[in-house]
């Protein structure tokens, strides 16, 4: 795992895990270390998100899964947020994003995902 691996993270989403064999256990782990080596908070604030959301996952595949809604909130975040994170200059705005991303995260942890999150345009009223 290094930064280059996270970074294909954030711009594929969830899909990168089935290539390359790599679990959030492992992403988090990586962003703590990271942090302990640069005192750089975005990454711990990444690593502790990850892991939490890895064990809420774990979870949810004994129950039968995650929801498409949970899962697309999860997936958009990553795919819209990582990778500005990772790229910010400024380590305490870098941290500030990460917290946002941490937020939005745990709102799917704690349930709070919108039913009406996703539709199919099949769905869609006319």
């Amino acid at each position: 795992m290094d930064r280059d691996a996270l970074e294909e993270f954030a711009a594929a989403g969830f899909s990168w895990f089935s290539r390359s064999g790599i679990g959030l256990d492992v992403i988090a782990e990586w962003c703590n270390e990271q942090a302990s080596s640069d005192r750089d908070q975005r990454y711990w604030i990444l690593g502790a998100s990850f892991l939490a959301l890895d064990e809420w996952w774990a979870a949810r595949d004994h129950e039968g899964g995650i929801g498409v809604n949970e899962y697309i909130a999860l997936n958009e975040s990553i795919k819209n947020h990582l990778q500005t994170i990772l790229d910010e200059a400024d380590a305490p705005d870098a941290a500030r994003r990460a917290g946002s991303l941490a937020l939005r995260i745990q709102a799917v942890i704690d349930g709070r995902v919108p039913a009406t999150l996703y539709r199919h345009d099949d769905d869609a009223p006319e």
